[in-house]
């Protein structure tokens, strides 16, 4: 890979969602994965999978974190 395309890749920004209630989860998450992405993580956190799907049709991320509790939420909508 030359110089050019490397640099540019780690120096990108990644996009995480984390989807769930438990704002000791979200914090634990936050601190760790904002020392171990060196400044190129972007955390945002949804309470609720209605909240994720209004921020999922905002914005893209890259990957998306769910704790999810049988029974506890009903989404109405499908993630695609």
């Amino acid at each position: 890979m030359d110089r050019t395309k490397h640099s540019a890749i780690s120096n990108a920004q990644m996009q995480l969602l984390l989807v769930g209630d438990n704002e000791e989860d979200f914090s634990y998450l936050q601190s760790l994965l904002t020392r171990a992405g060196d400044g190129h993580l972007r955390l945002d956190h949804a309470h609720s999978p209605e909240e994720a799907l209004a921020r999922l049709g905002q914005t893209t991320y890259d990957l998306l974190l769910m704790r999810l509790q049988v029974g506890r939420w009903h989404c109405a909508a499908p993630v695609a």
